[in-house]
């Protein structure tokens, strides 16, 4: 009698133990969830409801704010991966993109290289402004559009942009500069290169005298 009673107290005992890893199981799906994808249960915070209509960064500093270390410290792997190429490269939307950083930020950048072109400055003031302009493009994506402003990739995107149609409008300044004010000596031979004209050939009575 004494053994039947062992044995279903031992059968109860596993059951009960059973139901409380389930329980548990259970209780920490939502939150291992959250962690591994964070767009497919927003449920489990309330807070994280407009979670899928951010970059990857925002969502990324919301969904880990005041975790602990150990959360964030996930394997590489088991993070989602949902970087692509357009994110790289703009903030917003490619409108907003093509019009300030491309339309604004680049046409000012193509303006301020042709003028120190004409001022007959060296190449390597163009840098400093840039980057200047870089600031203020970043600025108007914050100001207007709600973007980032102390980013440093979208910072660096921005100076990328401004510092190609800085060069490229101070180089095709300098080659017709070089062409036009220098005939005598250059010639142009593309949008932004010159080259040394040929030598005129000597005349026979220089050649004799």
């Amino acid at each position: 009698m004494s053994g039947h009673t062992t044995v279903g107290q031992e059968m109860q005992a596993e059951a009960q133990l059973n139901t409380r890893r389930t329980t548990k199981q259970k209780s920490l799906a939502p939150a291992e969830a959250c962690l591994i994808r964070p767009t497919a249960h927003l449920a489990c915070d309330p807070s994280n409801a407009s979670l899928d209509r951010q970059t990857p960064v925002k969502r990324a500093r919301r969904l880990f704010r005041g975790k602990p270390l150990s959360i964030v410290r996930r394997p590489l792997a088991e993070m989602p991966m949902d970087w692509s190429i357009p994110q790289l490269l703009y903030e917003e939307n490619f409108g907003i993109f093509l019009l300030v950083t491309l339309a604004m930020g680049g046409g000012a950048a193509w303006a301020s290289g042709r003028a120190i072109a004409a001022t007959w400055r060296p190449w390597w003031h163009i840098v400093a402004y840039m980057l200047i302009l870089a600031a203020a493009v970043r600025f108007i994506h914050f100001a207007l559009f709600d973007g980032t402003l102390l980013s440093l990739h979208y910072y660096v995107v921005d100076a990328a942009v401004c510092l190609l149609f800085g060069f490229l409008g101070f180089r095709v300044t300098r080659a017709g500069q070089m062409a036009t004010q220098y005939g005598f000596l250059n010639v142009r031979t593309g949008l932004v290169s010159w080259a040394r004209r040929p030598a005129a050939s000597e005349p026979d009575g220089a050649k004799s005298g």
